[in-house]
């Protein structure tokens, strides 16, 4: 409204102080805003923001949302690059020399076609087809390329997503041990928890969907820094599942010896439809703390990461002390 928040939503987007609503044919878009971010060479499916390439292995944070053009560029949905990278490719601005890469989701491109994502999504598993799985193997093999080709320091990488993207992002994380910290904002937990995806009648695709549900791969996670953001009501992917998954996901990290497992959730009142959006504050606070424990798993709690003035309120926290955070020796999560 007249507040000026903006709030991200994977059904419904609004925005007022960054970018500009656009209503075209019953379907809302959003202008892009002002970050950079430029091709990968011969990897088509992916993007990047942040230090040029040539500059060699930076931190990096993989993160998926939409397309990787508008996971890194389309305000609100790249709220997270923002608060990363800033505004420009290369230069001046780039918040502690980290990269953001992302590849482009199953279906999605135009702001009509991820609209209609999800039909595509339940088509394929209609017809047996792992399509997230399959997602899954090639992202995999991308983070991988881009290791060995220097893009990417494999001791200061993590994985983010919004939504269906935090899906994702959890998912290779449970595969890939050079990730360090896992980042969700309104988490998928379970695509079978979605509506959509309740009417699969194929057996083998049901199975598939099950096999995704983000409890069968918590011990693969465990070890793992994993923070989720969530509203305290979201109707749409479902607040309970999430705070299921990270209880799990805790209970998994004792029984494997962590004293004080890294698994976090944190609410804030639900914004957007169906209590499915993600304030800027959010964003701007998980990549402020987003490698908020060291390789031990031990809490990091120091003068650069929380301020006395936050009283340790995550959402009242200073995204200016993210350099400090991300190269500091005593902290190797990300």
């Amino acid at each position: 409204g007249r507040n000026g928040v903006v709030a991200v939503s994977m059904t419904v987007t609004t925005t007022r102080d960054r970018g500009r609503v656009v209503r075209t044919g019953g379907v809302r878009k959003v202008e892009e805003h002002n970050v950079r971010h430029g091709e990968v060479p011969g990897m088509s499916a992916w993007r990047y923001a942040g230090p040029e390439l040539d500059d060699g292995e930076k931190p990096a944070v993989v993160y998926f949302a939409l397309t990787a053009g508008q996971s890194l560029g389309l305000d609100p949905f790249n709220g997270l690059t923002r608060e990363v990278v800033g505004d420009r490719i290369g230069g001046e601005g780039d918040s502690a020399g980290v990269r953001v890469f992302s590849m482009t989701l199953p279906f999605h491109g135009s702001m009509e076609q991820n609209e209609i994502a999800f039909r595509n999504w339940v088509m394929s598993y209609e017809n047996g087809s792992d399509l997230v799985s399959e997602y899954c193997d090639r992202a995999l093999l991308g983070i991988q390329e881009l290791i060995r080709r220097g893009w990417i320091d494999p001791k200061r990488l993590g994985i983010a997503g919004l939504s269906r993207g935090a899906l994702i992002a959890s998912l290779i994380a449970a595969r890939e041990q050079n990730v360090k910290a896992v980042l969700g904002f309104a988490p998928v937990t379970s695509l079978l928890a979605l509506r959509e995806f309740q009417q699969v009648e194929n057996r083998e695709g049901r199975d598939q969907l099950a096999r995704l549900d983000l409890l069968h791969h918590s011990r693969d996670l465990a070890s793992r820094s994993v923070r989720f953001y969530m509203g305290n009501r979201d109707a749409r992917v479902g607040t309970r599942n999430a705070f299921n998954f990270i209880e799990q996901l805790a209970e998994d990290g004792f029984s494997q010896g962590h004293r004080s497992p890294r698994a976090e959730l944190l609410m804030y009142p639900s914004v957007g439809m169906d209590g499915h959006g993600t304030p800027p504050k959010v964003f701007r606070d998980g990549a402020a703390l987003a490698p908020w424990t060291d390789s031990l798993g031990q809490e990091v709690i120091s003068e650069s990461l929380a301020p006395p003035s936050s009283n340790l309120d995550p959402l009242k926290s200073n995204s200016s002390h993210y350099d400090n955070i991300f190269l500091s020796s005593k902290n190797d999560n990300w």
